[in-house]
């Protein structure tokens, strides 16, 4: 656990200092509109992690967080649409953090190498009144499509996240889970 604190710290400086080269790097060369620009990007990206590390289970905030060092063969995106704090919300926050996570490694392990970019799962997480819903987005290839829908079923099976539908099965999968205190 501490290493991989330790690696995603590491990873996060990185980032950090590639960013401020960046922008040192415009201010010398005196683009300040592409400064600001850029400094635009750091902000919303600083805003999506800002809603991460605000979703209250610490399982799953630790795992979004640290998911860069796990994997090079899958990118993973986030969009949090409007505040959604789990541990607030429903008393089953720990365990629909868990579907979330499997449902996240499903795809990782399935994620087909390639040369180039890697492949992208976009998670976008919004509430209603009824419910938390979890919206998976692949863009990529897997290695063996069976073996990843197994995976799925297994992983959902009495889960409190249910699927409502799966569009090009892989391709997009939407979870719902019914908002009880």
């Amino acid at each position: 656990m501490q290493n991989s604190g330790i690696r995603t710290l590491n990873h996060h400086r990185h980032d950090w200092m590639n960013d401020l080269q960046v922008v040192f790097g415009y201010i010398r060369l005196k683009k300040l509109d592409k400064a600001a620009e850029y400094v635009e990007k750091i902000s919303e990206r600083m805003a999506v992690e800002s809603s991460i590390s605000k979703l209250g289970v610490s399982s799953l905030i630790s795992y979004i967080q640290s998911f860069r060092t796990l994997s090079n063969t899958l990118e993973l995106q986030v969009v949090i649409k409007g505040d959604i704090h789990l541990n607030e919300i429903t008393a089953d926050a720990d365990q629909i953090a868990e579907t979330l996570i499997h449902t996240i490694n499903a795809y990782r392990f399935a994620a087909k190498p390639g040369y180039g970019n890697a492949a992208v799962l976009t998670l976008e997480l919004s509430l209603d009144e009824e419910a938390l819903y979890a919206a998976f987005y692949y863009d990529g290839e897997l290695m063996n499509e069976q073996q990843w829908k197994q995976k799925i079923q297994q992983q959902l099976e009495g889960a409190l996240m249910q699927p409502i539908n799966f569009e090009q099965p892989y391709a997009k999968v939407l979870l719902r889970a019914e908002m009880r205190a």
